[in-house]
């Protein structure tokens, strides 16, 4: 089956998963960053998990500045 979705509808599926996404992995950020997490997200070094959290949480936000959305709000 094929659904014919509007861009726009697109657009905004897509930047609610990805604010979601956002928010979950800022809360592992925290979590990991003051030790409440023991396991890693991406490494078992609690150091290098952090930078590579880091980096995905700028990349999250590189994409949805792309799509217009204001981070600030």
């Amino acid at each position: 089956m094929l659904i014919d979705l509007p861009y726009e509808a697109v657009c905004k599926i897509t930047t609610e998963e990805l604010r979601e996404t956002l928010s979950s992995i800022r809360e592992d950020y925290q979590a990991r960053k003051e030790g409440k997490m023991k396991a890693g997200v991406f490494h078992a070094n609690r150091e290098i998990d952090l930078k590579k959290i880091k980096k995905t949480i700028r990349a999250v936000e590189r994409v949805l500045k792309y799509y217009g959305v204001n981070l600030d709000a």
